[in-house]
């Protein structure tokens, strides 16, 4: 799948059409969402048919149409939880974008209660994502919303701190990282190419802000050349690029 297509292509969609998910679509994500909780450790779900915790009146109006959505769930014990949730997360909405599907980060306009996921004791579950069919054209509040997120976003010297020239991998991985959804559009993850190494930080003064850094990493990750490098987990986590990556 051609992630870094997806990450330009996509943006927040709130309203969805009745059109059910095709079966490869849901096999798709599925393989996926399996292969992120083995190597997250981690819990996530993927619940088809059912969208009442974002009904329009749990949503007070801002999604319509939801019938499927991703619950974000993993162990409470686990420090860097909420990151890895962030990071899967996103990878999640790019391969559910690269099949042609609408999507959307949602952390507070929902109905916890009415979730049908499967959450033991232990594990938490503080944001999901929805996703759908969608129409071509934008709704009049996603167009206004996204106006005013572009009016809004940074550019790359505002998240980048570098004590020389970067290579090219960091400049591209930045140029992906300034279009990564954040809370309230915050973009407050900041950068640092220092010692030939790449590091990421947030101050953590949100709750989002974990799920924020993740999105963050993800983002460099997939600009930088998705499997070239890894990040480690953790706020000021380094970037371990492969010797062999061009």
């Amino acid at each position: 799948m051609d992630y870094l297509a997806a990450l330009n292509k996509r943006i927040s969609r709130r309203h969805f059409t009745k059109d059910p998910l095709l079966p490869i679509q849901i096999s798709s994500l599925q393989k996926v969402i399996d292969d992120c909780n083995e190597k997250g450790g981690l819990h996530i779900q993927m619940i088809i048919g059912r969208g009442e915790p974002f009904s329009v009146s749990k949503s007070h109006g801002m999604f319509s149409g939801v019938n499927n959505y991703i619950a974000l769930v993993g162990p409470d014990d686990d420090p860097f939880c909420a990151e890895k949730l962030g990071y899967y997360g996103e990878l999640i909405i790019l391969h559910a974008v690269s099949l042609g599907l609408g999507t959307c980060w949602v952390a507070g306009t929902y109905d916890p209660e009415l979730v049908t996921a499967d959450i033991a004791d232990g594990e938490i579950m503080k944001c999901c994502i929805v996703l759908g069919n969608v129409r071509q054209n934008l709704s009049a509040r996603e167009s206004l919303i996204i106006k005013a997120v572009k009016r809004e976003s940074k550019e790359v010297k505002d998240m980048l701190y570098a004590e020389k020239q970067p290579p090219n991998w960091v400049v591209a991985g930045m140029r992906a990282v300034v279009k990564a959804p954040s809370s309230r559009n915050r973009q407050s993850t900041k950068f640092m190419y220092a010692s030939d190494a790449v590091t990421a930080r947030i101050e953590m003064k949100n709750d989002s802000d974990p799920y924020d850094l993740g999105i963050a990493k993800l983002h460099f990750e997939v600009g930088a050349g998705l499997g070239k490098g890894t990040w480690k987990f953790g706020n000021g986590g380094i970037y371990e690029r492969r010797a062999d990556a061009v």
